[in-house]
């Protein structure tokens, strides 16, 4: 039986947020629901997927992390419900896995990365939803802190082209879905983006923040050379010659330069490993070298 991941975001929206424990990579049915003794350990680790995507593409860090010792967990998620609801949904799980442990994640807590948007819902978590009494260490990768790709026109490229290659959000998307909005920093209707407050807010308790980025501006979409070249270039205009990793621009992701308060009132960004201009956004989560150093911190 293939427990695995959410197919598309119209399942997503049925079944709901869950939590499946990676297992093993010697068959494609790798993931089956956590359960309370997952968490008993001590040593857990929760991966977050990013914008149109699941936990499928975060194996390969997930993997590392097992060979390591750590039991590793993703939260699959509907993307399209917003940062906020995610962090929600995610803070309702770990509430009960607490419960049903006898308090194993408070006296235990835990390391959260989240790759992408995932990064922004760890933040959310911890942040804003109590999720202090439960993590000890938040990791991004890759995360848009400040938002990316205010322009509709290059956000609906990057969906179309996500969906042609993985299926995953075939039929969910639109421009109007909350957590679009929120990552381009124009959901605007309650007077403040949703990241200008997250930025804002700090965490209750200490938590310690990590953020990674990569330094490849180019992204490879499918095989259609013109497609490819078409939308990097529209988005390296937009850019405007600062760095990135193809998608979103360094300033954005380097948590560090916002100041946000963490464990001792510091966080840390870590973007000089040897394969850092090698990497775009779409293989952070797949290149060893980065994951040893994601690794290193926990």
């Amino acid at each position: 039986m293939n427990i695995s991941v959410i197919t598309n975001q119209r399942h997503a929206a049925k079944v709901g947020a869950r939590l499946l424990t990676y297992v093993s990579l010697s068959s494609k049915e790798y993931f089956r629901p956590a359960t309370g003794q997952d968490f008993v350990d001590g040593k857990v680790a929760l991966f977050i997927h990013g914008f149109t995507a699941n936990a499928d593409y975060m194996v390969p860090i997930m993997e590392e992390f097992a060979l390591a010792g750590y039991t590793s967990i993703a939260y699959n998620y509907p993307c399209y419900d917003g940062i906020d609801s995610a962090a929600q949904a995610l803070q309702g799980l770990l509430a009960i896995f607490n419960t049903n442990t006898q308090g194993a994640l408070e006296k235990n807590k835990i390391v959260v990365i989240g790759h992408s948007m995932g990064g922004l819902v760890t933040r959310a978590l911890v942040a804003m939803c109590s999720g202090h009494n439960f993590v000890r260490k938040a990791l991004t990768i890759g995360s848009p802190h400040d938002g990316t790709l205010v322009k509709k026109a290059l956000l609906g490229l990057m969906v179309a082209a996500g969906e042609r290659i993985s299926g995953v959000v075939h039929g969910g998307y639109g421009y109007a879905a909350k957590s679009a909005l929120q990552l381009t920093k124009q959901d605007t209707t309650s007077g403040t983006p949703f990241l200008d407050v997250l930025n804002s807010t700090r965490p209750s308790g200490q938590v310690e923040f990590h953020s990674f980025s990569g330094g490849l501006p180019e992204l490879r979409i499918g095989t259609n050379w013109l497609v490819n070249q078409t939308v990097n270039w529209m988005i390296q205009r937009y850019f405007k010659g600062a760095e990135n990793d193809g998608l979103v621009g360094e300033a954005s992701s380097n948590l560090a330069g916002l100041s946000v308060s963490g464990k001792n009132g510091t966080e840390q960004h870590h973007k000089n490993y040897t394969e850092f201009p090698k990497i775009n956004h779409t293989h952070l989560c797949q290149n060893q070298t980065l994951n040893q150093l994601v690794l290193s911190k926990c």
